[in-house]
């Protein structure tokens, strides 16, 4: 089904597996994702790409300690605007939390 300016509907593919241990917890995905707008959209630099996905829980005392990651990975595409880094994108979080 094509919608707007060449749109159309896509398909994600997403993997995840969990570790649960007594106290850790370890995490880690890996997904497909389909690019909406088609090649010669103007303004839309998306592209098909993986993210790759990571993470660890720590619990002690009532407390919860958490770091994760995640990196994408766009397909090259030709764009009006150029730049070294299109197509990647790298996001760290960290967490602690208290239950009573």
């Amino acid at each position: 089904m094509n919608m707007g300016a060449g749109w159309r509907d896509t398909n994600t593919f997403r993997l995840g597996v969990t570790y649960m241990g007594k106290s850790l917890r370890l995490m880690g995905a890996i997904d497909y994702d389909q690019a909406p707008s088609p090649q010669d959209a103007i303004g839309i630099p998306d592209s098909n790409g993986y993210t790759v996905a990571f993470g660890t829980k720590y619990n002690f005392r009532g407390f919860d300690l958490g770091v994760a990651g995640s990196f994408t990975f766009k397909s090259n595409r030709s764009s009006l605007y150029q730049s070294p880094t299109i197509g990647q994108l790298r996001i760290f979080s960290a967490s602690l939390g208290y239950r009573w």
